[in-house]
């Protein structure tokens, strides 16, 4: 008796599935993936303050020049007083007539000034809408306020202050980090990796099977199934790409290095920065009290030069000086108070300062 088996059809399926289960160079270069990541949100953070800086320096531009407008608005209110005081002491004899025509100059010119005041207000109102991303027709609501924060931290403070939370600051020592992961990533490339494997099938034959008995063929329908699995686990290295390697290595070497320089030259520019809006609050605090200084002094002035002027004693050239030192006074208090509040902004972004 002889059987052949002549198989007619064949399925089946196969699934494999492999795993590294240690690569240190995978291992750290994660590690330098989630640093970069983190260095690049502080990217944005430090963006928007930057941001928030340029619309608070506007802010401060904006609220000195209605400030302004107010100093020439009472300018031509008083320059109309006086001109009005002119024009009766002329009436009744006491003054000549060029004093009225002076006084009729000083009325002309303090209106000039003020429509250049109203015409600077539309202006910066126009670039802090530009700032905010609005229309430049847009109307914003703004406090008008140019009082000082008074909480405002010392050198020492400021400088650890900066080093601390400047956002640039942090997202450099971030990438300062991923380089160091990405030298020793670099150097585990010298080291085998690990992984394992799995790997299971299943075939289904079917096919007619011929039977010789007794010189009389006999066939019958057989099918059969073949389950196989396996599981692997190994180790390999890269014997011959120890050139490559040691590439990678002096070029995660160099860049370690430039990540520090970069750091160090941040740290020293934020230093810098930090010096100079300290130095600027201080000369604005010290302006602003030599203005109110020259304010009161030239108010105190305009009022003797008013006296002296109704009695006879002055002259309308006298009067004129006194009212445009008083305008000039008051004009550089605002002035003086808009720079401190613009210095205060300034020490904000140079220390990474969020509340204010």
């Amino acid at each position: 008796n002889q059987t052949y088996s002549n198989e007619n059809d064949a399925n089946g399926w196969s699934l494999g599935a492999s795993q590294t289960l240690f690569s240190l160079p995978g291992i750290y270069n994660i590690i330098a993936a989630g640093r970069n990541s983190g260095a690049a949100e502080e990217d944005v953070r430090n963006a928007e303050q930057t941001a928030a800086q340029i619309v608070r320096q506007q802010y401060y531009n904006v609220i000195e020049s209605i400030k302004l407008e107010e100093v020439a608005r009472e300018d031509v209110r008083l320059a109309g007083e006086e001109l009005k005081r002119t024009q009766s002491l002329f009436e009744v004899g006491s003054v000549a007539r060029t004093d009225v025509l002076k006084s009729n100059v000083r009325v002309s010119e303090s209106q000039s000034s003020l429509t250049a005041a109203v015409n600077r207000i539309d202006i910066e109102r126009a670039r802090l809408n530009q700032a905010l991303a609005l229309p430049p027709s847009s109307k914003v609501q703004l406090v008008e306020s140019l009082d000082p924060r008074g909480d405002n931290p010392d050198s020492a403070a400021a400088f650890a202050q900066a080093l601390e939370q400047r956002p640039d600051i942090r997202a450099a020592q971030l990438r300062l980090s991923a380089a160091e992961a990405r030298k020793k990533a670099a150097v585990g490339g010298k080291v085998p990796f690990i992984s394992h494997s799995f790997r299971k099938s299943d075939t289904d034959s079917r096919g007619d099977e011929l039977d010789f008995i007794d010189n009389e063929i006999q066939s019958s329908f057989v099918r059969s199934n073949t389950d196989a699995w396996s599981y692997q686990i190994g180790a390999s290295w890269n014997i011959l790409d120890g050139l490559v390697t040691e590439s990678n290595m002096q070029r995660a070497k160099y860049n370690k290095l430039l990540q520090e320089h970069q750091l160090l030259d941040l740290e020293n520019s934020v230093m810098v920065e930090t010096t100079e809006a300290l130095v600027a609050l201080r000369n604005a605090q010290a302006q602003i009290l030599v203005a109110r200084e020259a304010r009161a002094s030239a108010e105190e002035d305009l009022n003797l030069s008013q006296e002296r002027y109704s009695v006879g004693l002055g002259t309308i050239l006298e009067l004129i000086d006194a009212q445009v030192n008083v305008s000039r006074a008051r004009t550089g208090e605002v002035t003086a108070m808009a720079a401190e509040k613009r210095a205060e902004a300034q020490l904000d972004k140079a220390i990474g300062r969020t509340n204010w």
